[in-house]
């Protein structure tokens, strides 16, 4: 993918390159070494734990056997997950109510101050 950009700005005039165009090249570049090298690590990671990687092969067909025998295990995170949700909602509900219920304030008229809640303000006395 490189050579394609590093091949189209060669061939460009350079009267029509842009220096937005060599900078956008040269990140290209140094994204690409960066990723491959991070590749090479993890290929090399992957190479040297394979061992380890068989173990968790098993680890997996054992807790595959596990749910085979107690289906009813993949219940409890449903059930987590519905107990959160009814407890958000309950919070969610108290947070409008207090958001919707309107605001008290004081107000002064010819020098007097009154205390006025919201919904009394709809006019002036």
């Amino acid at each position: 993918m490189y050579a394609d950009v590093k091949e189209t700005l060669d061939s460009t005039p350079p009267s029509q390159l842009l220096e937005e165009s060599v900078k956008n090249e040269q990140a290209f570049l140094t994204y690409s070494i960066i990723s491959t090298l991070l590749t090479a690590m993890l290929l090399c990671i992957i190479v040297y734990l394979r061992k380890r990687v068989r173990w968790v092969v098993k680890l997996f067909r054992e807790v595959g056997g596990a749910l085979r025998a107690m289906p009813c295990l993949l219940l409890h995170p449903f059930c987590t997950y519905l107990i959160l949700v009814c407890f958000f909602s309950i919070w969610l509900l108290v947070i409008l109510c207090l958001a919707t219920a309107g605001r008290n304030f004081f107000q002064t008229y010819f020098g007097i101050t009154n205390w006025v809640e919201s919904w009394m303000h709809s006019s002036p006395r």
